[in-house]
């Protein structure tokens, strides 16, 4: 089929070359990290720089570009910090699960970074659209949306990862101890869904960016998934591939 990669079992390369391999999203997401740092200590510096970036980098219907300004905006040491703590701790996850899915797909891929961002950048639209001025929400700021879409990139990623490892240790007579290790990792990851998904918790229904939550999560979990079926031929197929 065409635009679908009919993958052959993975080979451990060494942590040099899986390393190596994932420097892309752990510069880009580091420097995301770096630029919320900055933008953060600035808004500290007074009342002057503050309402410069609440009035020129919060998300405002009437300014398309802080759409995605308002990724890096925090004011609150608390809210600052649990977005950077949660950037920082699902970023491991989420490069597991792309790596895997790399491995699995024979090449690299770039889909993932774009599913992240572009799901967070629709969050903040659907917030400026949907919620009307002044209501809490209608001029979103925060990291939360890059980190709700990581967490269902690396979910949607997880999953597609733990059907095609199904499908290897099916048709594998003697499957190695990488496609094991890989298959619960991915059960493993797959399984957060079930834990997440709780949503006056997981998506902090009642506070002011519920609704970013959810499409940002959504979006991730099911792009993902929707495009890496697409890549990558799942199917079980015991006599090998058509």
């Amino acid at each position: 089929m065409r635009g679908r990669v009919l993958a052959q079992a993975p080979r451990w390369g060494g942590w040099h070359h899986a390393i190596a391999r994932e420097l892309r999203p752990l510069v880009i997401f580091g420097t995301v990290c770096v630029v919320m740092s900055a933008v953060f200590y600035v808004g500290q510096l007074g009342p002057g720089p503050k309402e410069f970036i609440d009035t020129w980098l919060r998300a405002y219907p009437t300014k398309p570009w802080t759409i995605v300004t308002a990724m890096f905006v925090h004011f609150e040491i608390g809210h600052f910090l649990a977005n950077l703590v949660g950037l920082l701790g699902f970023l491991g996850l989420f490069v597991l699960a792309n790596w895997s899915f790399e491995l699995m797909a024979g090449r690299r891929v770039s889909f993932p970074l774009s599913v992240i961002f572009g799901s967070a950048t629709v969050a903040n639209l659907v917030n400026v659209k949907i919620i009307p001025a002044p209501l809490p929400g209608s001029s979103p700021f925060g990291a939360s949306g890059i980190v709700y879409g990581l967490i269902g990139t690396t979910i949607g990623l997880a999953l597609v990862n733990s059907f095609w490892y199904v499908r290897l240790l099916w048709t594998s007579e003697k499957p190695t101890r990488l496609i094991r290790v890989l298959f619960f990792i991915n059960l493993l990851l797959s399984s957060l869904l079930l834990f997440l998904l709780y949503p006056a918790v997981f998506f902090g229904l009642g506070v002011s960016n519920a609704l970013g939550h959810v499409v940002s999560f959504l979006g991730g979990l099911l792009v993902a998934m929707l495009i890496g079926f697409r890549l990558v031929d799942v199917r079980p197929h015991r006599n090998g591939p058509d």
